[in-house]
């Protein structure tokens, strides 16, 4: 048996502890018992002061999806906070286009006397760049619509 807590942090994040059933022998026999939730929480030393609330939970209650899972809150029931899983959606799309302007900036040098394949070059990069302004981004209200959010320029 375990038991599962939802550890409220400054700055609005979550984090899940479980504490697993300790079995020792004592001189009545087995004994079945938890670690202290107060001794776990020290042992996170530099988190220790960074938490505002301890909650169980049931495992129900932690989401499958790890996708956005640094943006996870909790008010009585784990959610996303959206505002922080956009943020989060917006670097992941900046770490797929990094390579992508990378190889354009390649493909422009080597198109130094060639102006029509230059402006071309340059459309694409402009569209990479674009990727993050992507109104859908700001206008997802769910973790899906969000994930879906993958410009054209990324699919290549």
């Amino acid at each position: 048996m375990t038991k599962i807590y939802a550890i409220s942090r400054v700055g609005g994040s979550v984090s899940i502890m479980y504490l697993v059933q300790e079995i020792g022998v004592d001189e009545w026999g087995p004994s079945v018992s938890y670690p202290s939730l107060s001794d776990e929480l020290k042992k996170w030393a530099d988190h220790e002061t960074d938490v505002i609330g301890v909650r169980e939970i049931a495992p129900g209650e932690i989401s499958t999806d790890r996708d956005f899972r640094e943006a996870w809150t909790d008010n009585g029931k784990l959610t996303v906070d959206m505002p922080k899983a956009r943020a989060i959606h917006t670097d992941r799309l900046r770490q797929l286009r990094a390579p992508k302007l990378a190889a354009l900036d390649v493909e422009m040098t080597r198109a130094y006397k060639d102006p029509a394949r230059q402006e071309s070059i340059e459309a694409r990069r402009q569209a990479l760049r674009d990727v993050t302004d992507n109104p859908a981004i700001a206008t997802a209200k769910t973790p899906d619509e969000l994930r879906a959010v993958l410009p054209a320029a990324l699919r290549d």
